[in-house]
């Protein structure tokens, strides 16, 4: 899960919250905003990392 730490409308706590509980859920916290648009080359390259790691791509 990503979430932008200058994000006005989702409080950051309840994504700390939401992973807590479950260590299969991963937070990252991110430098940006809600949109999280300026963070979109990291955002595309982990979710590609991740579907590598399940055998969901061979790339």
């Amino acid at each position: 899960m990503a979430h932008g730490s200058r994000d006005e409308t989702a409080d950051i706590r309840e994504s700390r919250k939401f992973v807590k509980d479950a260590p299969w859920r991963v937070l990252v916290e991110l430098d940006s905003d809600r949109g999280l648009l300026d963070r979109a080359d990291w955002i595309a390259r982990d979710c590609l990392d991740f579907f590598r790691n399940v055998n969901l791509l061979r790339l």
